[in-house]
């Protein structure tokens, strides 16, 4: 979502500009690409950082644009380097951000931190894909997408080294529902589901066909956080493998502990 004062129009702000850099000539990359993480990549974490909601995820369109032009002329000209460079911001913002958020907890809250990571993720990645929008297009080789890629770096970065602790706060969760405890079953249900959008982006096969993470108005009507346009390449690969699986076997292990109590409290003397 946008954000802009309203009346009369004001003159866009040039890219070149904004980043220091000389109104004509060539442009060097890297000079580019860290001026770009400077002015681009922190308007977006910025935003994050102040907590996004539907009211709260808008970003200056302005400052948008003017970045989003000199990505452009970045990305015609240095494809391939644009994409490297861009996998290991969000590998890094990755390990740096979501890391600290999951490493350190346990139960609901490290639930509730999952949950949020990924939607500000996503929030990320939909933003990192409007200023590189046209890099599919120019590089040669299109066995990831962007949109892909971007998602991709929070499964292998974020979720792998956390897994297992994620599923286990989960199937606490569902023995607490059981026992008729107080529990958190949407919460259990949220991970439910970015466990079957994951399962998509460890699918090789649907990784060049996953051209776009948000679609019309998504981010106006808040609708964004569900992933909307994952959802036809949903897998549920993941999901299987990490909790169902477990989970099964922990439903087995549970009522075998409750019949035997049941019998034993039951039995006639």
């Amino acid at each position: 979502m946008f954000k802009g004062k309203t009346g009369k129009t004001a003159p866009p702000l040039n890219g070149r500009t904004l980043y220091g850099l000389p109104e004509t000539g060539l442009l060097d990359f890297q000079t580019t690409w860290n001026s770009f993480m400077k002015h681009g990549w922190s308007l977006v974490t910025n935003v994050i950082n102040k907590g996004i909601d539907k009211k709260s995820a808008v970003i200056d369109q302005k400052l948008y644009m003017a970045n989003f032009d000199i990505m452009l002329k970045i990305s015609g000209m240095f494809a391939e380097e644009t994409f490297k460079h861009l996998r290991e911001a969000m590998e890094n913002y990755v390990n740096e951000k979501v890391a600290v958020k999951l490493q350190d907890f346990v139960g609901k809250r490290l639930l509730r931190n999952f949950v949020s990571s990924w939607h500000n993720h996503l929030f990320m990645s939909i933003w990192m894909q409007r200023f590189f929008r046209n890099l599919d297009s120019v590089r040669v080789d299109s066995a990831h997408t962007v949109s892909a890629m971007l998602l991709r770096t929070f499964l292998t970065a974020g979720y792998e080294k956390h897994k297992k602790n994620i599923v286990q706060a989960s199937l606490e969760e569902i023995t607490k529902y059981r026992d008729k405890v107080e529990c958190d079953m949407d919460l259990v249900s949220d991970v439910s589901k970015i466990l079957v959008h994951l399962g998509c982006l460890d699918d090789g096969s649907a990784l060049p066909a996953i051209q776009t993470i948000d679609g019309s108005g998504e981010l106006r009507k808040g609708t964004w956080k569900t992933a909307p346009q994952l959802h036809q390449f949903t897998s549920m690969k993941i999901y299987e493998k990490d909790l169902e699986e477990k989970l099964l076997l922990h439903t087995k292990n549970y009522y075998k502990k409750m019949g035997a109590k049941w019998i034993r409290n039951n039995s006639v003397s």
